[in-house]
């Protein structure tokens, strides 16, 4: 047998193997490495040459150029970084922001989509963390509060009339509004939430949350 077939015969085992393992959670990241470089190295499209020599010393220079960037990434970028936490809470808080300088156009899908999004990255760093996870809940409710405000402001505003009492620099459209959502969002300390909310924010209500619902308050 040659060919195609045989080539394919060969190949699925391995394959197979990387495709089950981008099916398990905790080994999706390796499945999905593992089957990119298998292709890569076994370079099914390449023409068939002997060359044992190379062959390993590709297939060792690989390995180990893997090896070290995981050891980078665990040295220098570790996911549970507080600095990188810290970070990912900024981005969240500078969605508010956002929400008054964007576009209106199909900023509200986005402003939902990016908050979300945030905490679920927020949450991944403190998987064991519940009291981590309650504070990052807090501050998306808060953003989103402010964010919506201020997003049905725009619209409002952007609907009145050509009128001279409605123009853009009278007091009443001041940049006040610019001013606040920055303002706001520069606060270290997560917003205060009723206690009854607090309670219900257990961890399975912030999984909830990053899918598009909220814990209940009742």
């Amino acid at each position: 047998m040659d060919g195609s077939v045989l080539m394919c015969a060969a190949l699925l085992p391995a394959l197979l193997f990387g495709s089950w393992l981008s099916t398990r959670r905790s080994l999706a990241g390796m499945g999905i490495g593992y089957c990119i470089f298998f292709c890569f190295l076994a370079g099914p499209d390449n023409l068939v040459h002997y060359d044992p020599t190379g062959f390993m010393n590709d297939a060792i220079a690989l390995v180990l150029s893997m090896i070290v960037s995981a050891l980078a990434f665990a040295v220098l970028l570790p996911t549970d970084a507080p600095w990188l936490r810290r970070l990912l809470l900024g981005d969240l808080r500078r969605e508010v922001v956002a929400a008054r300088h964007r576009r209106l156009a199909r900023l509200t899908t986005h402003f939902e989509s990016r908050t979300r999004d945030l905490l679920s990255q927020i949450n991944a760093l403190a998987s064991d963390k519940p009291a981590l996870q309650r504070e990052a809940l807090q501050w998306l409710f808060a953003v989103l509060e402010f964010g919506n405000a201020t997003i049905d402001l725009r619209h409002e505003l952007a609907g009145l009339s050509r009128e001279p009492k409605y123009a853009a620099s009278m007091p009443s459209r001041s940049s006040s509004i610019a001013r606040r959502p920055r303002a706001s969002m520069r606060r270290s300390r997560p917003p205060n939430v009723p206690s009854p909310i607090r309670k219900r924010c257990s961890p399975r209500s912030i999984r909830r949350a990053t899918s598009g619902t909220a814990c209940s308050a009742s």
